[in-house]
């Protein structure tokens, strides 16, 4: 008896893989009315399953205060870092400006709230309470990020269990499960910044070094699903 044996492939495996975690887990990502009890977060970190909380920051000042008209009176005489690009990407030069000029994509972290924002850090918690008691210890760090419609934070994984409060307007989320990794191509791309010869325009301004990003590609191993789109 002859026949030809088939011997799956890493592609087959990655694929069934990723077939068996979506069949098990979907793209549904829930919504609770009131806040996690620390035992409920901790479920959610173990199974690393994202979870939208309706009206979590309603009682904090930023949401009643934060206004253009506000962040200008509070930190209109301070330098801050913006990122200055011809497409939103969050990924660029940085450029200091005042913030009373005009609002513009804040392209900092590493605790800047504790920084250059520690004017507006009286505005919000010093910690969620219900992630404090389930992770046993205070923030590593606390930022602000202010962009507009065009505003885009590259994709990129974070090594912490993230709280973001959406205080003004929207942000749409993209999120892919870890068993994903293989559907994100690494590539080269030249380093580059954005200069700016004249008020009114932008350039692109490439260098000879190298940089690695990771980028979708539409020739992956089924392209990566959105979790959510949260709004």
């Amino acid at each position: 008896m002859s026949g030809t044996s088939h011997t799956p492939s890493t592609d087959d495996a990655i694929v069934e893989l990723l077939t068996s975690y979506h069949e098990l887990n979907g793209g549904h990502v829930d919504e609770l009315e009131t806040a996690p009890s620390p035992l409920l977060f901790m479920q959610y970190i173990a199974k690393n399953r994202p979870f939208v909380l309706r009206g979590g920051a309603a009682n904090w000042p930023a949401t009643s205060l934060w206004d253009p008209g506000y962040l200008g009176m509070k930190m209109g005489n301070s330098r801050v870092k913006v990122a200055i690009t011809p497409s939103g990407s969050g990924l660029s030069s940085i450029e200091a400006s005042k913030l009373d000029e005009w609002i513009a994509a804040d392209n900092s972290e590493d605790d800047n709230l504790h920084g250059e924002y520690s004017q507006l850090y009286p505005d919000v918690p010093d910690d969620v309470s219900w992630a404090t008691q389930c992770l046993g210890a205070m923030p590593d760090a606390i930022n602000v990020w202010i962009g507009n419609g065009q505003s885009i934070t590259a994709l990129h994984k974070d090594n912490y269990e993230n709280i973001y409060c959406q205080i003004r307007g929207k942000k749409r989320f993209v999120l892919l499960p870890s068993v994903e990794t293989p559907c994100v191509n690494i590539r080269f791309l030249p380093q580059a910044i954005y200069t700016r010869p004249g008020s009114d325009s932008v350039s692109h301004s490439i260098s000879c070094q190298a940089l690695r990003f990771r980028m979708k590609s539409s020739t992956d191993h089924g392209a990566p699903s959105e979790l959510s789109s949260i709004s």
